[in-house]
């Protein structure tokens, strides 16, 4: 097989990373990155494209060392295997992100009078990225939160009147916050 004008030899290159030769795993980063790169710089947040590409060399090196990897000669295909299951990995997650976002109605603002502009551009800014991480949240955490945060009511009036045990509270409270 020939790749980038010289020929390629998968279970060569195989059997030299098994035997611990370390030539062996810089030539598999740049083959794999002739593999693998494209294919996540088209379906991969450009900030996490390095990351992704890290985890696969290191999914396809773990695979070569240990012995998983079934046919050396299959190698590149194997990679991109690997690669697609990495890039599925993160659009899941992101459709996973996305549900958990949800509409939220208008929110008063407080009134700034007296403050400089500044303050009341700072002031406006903060509340429009609050809103936008409100509408984000659903609506059972965003419940707990302004419950628990704005109107200061203590956990166990929470609880009861929201059905919840105390385990569950706090896990949606710090879901809520990480959300």
């Amino acid at each position: 097989m020939e790749i980038d004008g010289k020929y390629f030899e998968a279970a060569n290159l195989v059997s030299r990373i098994q035997s611990g030769d370390s030539a062996g795993v810089v030539e598999l980063y740049s083959t794999l990155s002739n593999v693998a790169m494209p294919k996540l710089s088209r379906t991969v947040d450009s900030q996490l494209v390095e990351d992704r590409f890290h985890d696969v060399v290191v999914t396809v090196l773990e695979a070569i060392r240990n012995g998983t990897l079934r046919e050396p000669s299959r190698l590149l295909g194997f990679a991109q295997t690997v690669t697609r299951h990495r890039v599925a990995a993160h659009i899941r997650g992101k459709i996973s992100r996305r549900r958990r976002l949800v509409a939220m109605g208008p929110v008063e603002l407080a009134s700034t009078t007296g403050e400089t502009p500044e303050l009341t551009s700072l002031e406006a800014e903060r509340v429009k990225v609050l809103k936008i991480a409100f509408r984000r949240l659903r609506p059972r955490d965003r419940e707990i939160l302004i419950r628990f945060y704005l109107r200061e009511e203590n956990p166990q009036k929470i609880c009861a009147e929201m059905g919840l045990t105390a385990t569950q509270f706090r896990l949606n409270k710090s879901r809520a916050q990480i959300g």
